[in-house]
C-alpha cells in the first residue's frame, strides 16, 4: 500500500545502531544513507532519490542538557528561523497517521521499561515536500549506544512500515498548539485516543505562529486538517483569539484540552 522509506545517518551513532537492530529483525529494505540529514535541500539527489517512497523515517539520535534517557520523535520544521537546517519558517509535511501508528508501536515495544517515550514539537531541518518523521534516542551518548533502546526503536519502525505496506494513511487530522516543547498531554492523546497531529506547536513557538505558518499548517499535511487541539491554559489570550479566528476561518473544530 505505501513504501516507507528510512534513513540511517552514518555520523549519529543511535542513527547507526537502530538501523543494525532492524538488520539482525531480518528488515530487508533499503536504507538511505547520508552524513548529515539536518542541511539536506530540497535539490539535492537523496531527496529525488526519496521521492521513491510515500514517507519517510529518519533515525536518529536526540541531544538534550538535561541527558534524560528518552524515545522521541517528532516532524522537522521552523516556525521562525533556521537554526539548524531547513528553512526559515517554512514547515515539512506532516503525516499524522504516521507518527500516531509510531508512538502507538513504540509505546508496545517498550513496555515495562520506564524510559520516557515523548511526541516532540515541530523543530529543525530539513524541510521537503515528503512526510518526514524523526525517530530518536536521547539524550546522551549513554543512551545513543544502547541496545535495548535501539531494539525498541528498530521494532516500533519495523511494525509501521510493516503496517502501512498493507493499511493505507488516515484520512483526517489534526493539529495541536500548546504545552511544552514535550507535550505529554498530546503524546498520550496520540497513543491513548483516536487523535493523530500532523503538526505540533509549543506555547511558545505559538507566540511566533504567523497565518502563513498556520496556513502551512493545513496545506503541509497529507490526511485533511479537520481541527485544532488547544492546550488552553498554557496559550495566552490573544494567541487562543488569533488560532481560534483562524479556525473559524477554515472551518476547522476547536477543541481545549
Amino acid at each position: 500500500m505505501h513504501k516507507i522509506g528510512l534513513v540511517a545517518v552514518s555520523s549519529d551513532p543511535a542513527s547507526q545502531k537502530i538501523r543494525s537492530e532492524l538488520l539482525r529483525m531480518g528488515y530487508c529494505g533499503d536504507f538511505f544513507e547520508v552524513n548529515n540529514f539536518l542541511y539536506v535541500r530540497q535539490e539535492d539527489e537523496i531527496v529525488k532519490d526519496l521521492h521513491s517512497c510515500d514517507a519517510v523515517i529518519v533515525l536518529s539520535k536526540h541531544k538534550s542538557a538535561s541527558q534524560i534517557p528518552c524515545l522521541t520523535a517528532h516532524y522537522p520544521g521552523n516556525v521562525s528561523t533556521a537554526d539548524y537546517g531547513g528553512m526559515n519558517e517554512t514547515l515539512s509535511v506532516g503525516c499524522g497517521s504516521l507518527f500516531k501508528r509510531y508512538l502507538q508501536f513504540l509505546a508496545q515495544a517498550a513496555e515495562g521499561n520506564d524510559i520516557s517515550l515523548v511526541a516532540e514539537q515541530d523543530h529543525h531541518g530539513p524541510t521537503l515536500d515528503i512526510p518526514t518523521l524523526y525517530v530518536e534516542i536521547g539524550s546522551s551518548e549513554q543512551q545513543w549506544n544502547n541496545s535495548e533502546y535501539a531494539e525498541m526503536v528498530a521494532r516500533a519502525v519495523k511494525l509501521t512500515i510493516d503496517h502501512f505496506a498493507s493499511n493505507p494513511f488516515g484520512k483526517e487530522t489534526f493539529i495541536a498548539i500548546g504545552n511544552t516543547h514535550y507535550p505529554k498531554k498530546f503524546t498520550d492523546m496520540m497513543v491513548k485516543e483516536e487523535y493523530s497531529f500532523s503538526h505540533i506547536f509549543s506555547k511558545h513557538a505559538a507566540e511566533k505562529l504567523t497565518s502563513s505558518i498556520l496556513e502551512q499548517a493545513l496545506n503541509k499535511s497529507l490526511e485533511r486538517v479537520i481541527g485544532v487541539v488547544l492546550d488552553w491554559k498554557t496559550l495566552k489570550q490573544p494567541i487562543r483569539n488569533n488560532i481560534i479566528k483562524f479556525a473559524d476561518e477554515k472551518s476547522l473544530e476547536i477543541i481545549r484540552v
